[in-house]
């Protein structure tokens, strides 16, 4: 009998353990981080060695520091507003509007990958420059 036992806590114990590791890996692949990270690898079969560069560089300075490790789940219109105001304020319009569209396209590579339903920054063209 306490072999028995032993063996059912055993199983349930590892499928406790399988069920925390499919926990994370789901948590992980809604990180926009990660989600940044596969569009970078989209973007750089398109894109020259040097542009890749850049938009990595850009994204580092301006965007990652603030939501890198937000589900994209929980990125919202206002919230990208929020990150992009500083460059706004600054006045680099060109910065403002190449981070701009970066966001938007790394939210679009996450609703084509199932990640959203809908890219909550589909508006944001319209209030970035009120």
């Amino acid at each position: 009998m306490a072999v028995g036992l032993q063996l059912v806590i055993t199983l349930v114990i590892g499928y406790l353990i399988s069920l925390r590791k499919t926990d994370e890996s789901e948590v992980n692949k809604y990180l926009f981080e990660n989600v940044v990270d596969e569009w970078l690898k989209v973007k750089s079969r398109e894109s020259k060695p040097l542009g890749g560069k850049t938009i990595k560089n850009s994204l580092e300075n301006f965007i990652l520091p603030f939501v890198a490790t937000c589900s994209v789940k929980d990125i919202s219109l206002k919230l990208v507003m929020e990150v992009l105001e500083p460059i706004k304020k600054n006045g680099d319009m060109q910065v403002l509007l190449r981070n701009h569209l970066y966001f938007h396209e790394i939210m679009e590579h996450a609703k084509r990958k199932g990640l959203l339903d809908h890219n909550p920054l589909d508006k944001l063209n319209i209030n970035i420059t009120t």
